[in-house]
């Protein structure tokens, strides 16, 4: 027996077969919107810290005047013949014998060309906090397994027939 054979004993592709693959379909692309979602309410953003009294603020550079303070309270270094900002130290003071102490920073500023706002930008989760970014999707997923099990369980005994995985 071939497969046009079997088809054609059960009756073919009919309005109910069309039905429920429409239905699971559907389904399953909510479920993969939902999982991508995840990547723009905890995105990765570039930051740096924020010049301290200085209340404008932007991560990218304004004026001359800007990049002085910036590069007066903010340590830099070089990666691949580019200026990169530290995102988590900052200097403490400033002195002109160049003996400076750092400090982690208290306040950031993000780079909102592609997000103008996230959870990562609205509760800080940057340097130490960065890890509570990653949890989130810890427990996301672990929310979603366990709502499958409970589920499962849930509709297994309060329906007559069982639900097979």
């Amino acid at each position: 027996m071939d497969y046009e054979e079997v088809i054609g004993t059960i009756g073919g592709c009919g309005l109910y077969q069309k039905l429920m693959l429409a239905f699971l379909y559907s389904s399953t692309v909510m479920d993969g919107l939902q999982i991508g979602s995840m990547i723009f309410i905890v995105p990765d953003l570039d930051y740096r810290c924020a010049i301290p009294g200085y209340d404008n603020d932007t991560y990218k550079i304004q004026s001359e005047i800007h990049k002085e303070l910036i590069n007066e309270y903010i340590l830099k270094s070089e990666d691949e013949g580019e200026v990169v900002y530290d995102k988590c130290l900052i200097y403490s003071n400033t002195t002109e014998n160049g003996n400076r102490t750092t400090q982690m920073c208290s306040s950031w500023v993000y780079d909102k060309t592609n997000t103008h706002t996230s959870i990562t930008s609205q509760l800080n989760l940057v340097c130490d906090k960065a890890i509570l970014a990653r949890h989130t999707f810890t427990f996301y997923f672990m929310g979603s397994i366990l709502a499958m099990v409970s589920c499962g369980i849930l509709s297994d005994s309060l329906s007559f027939a069982e639900v097979y995985f």
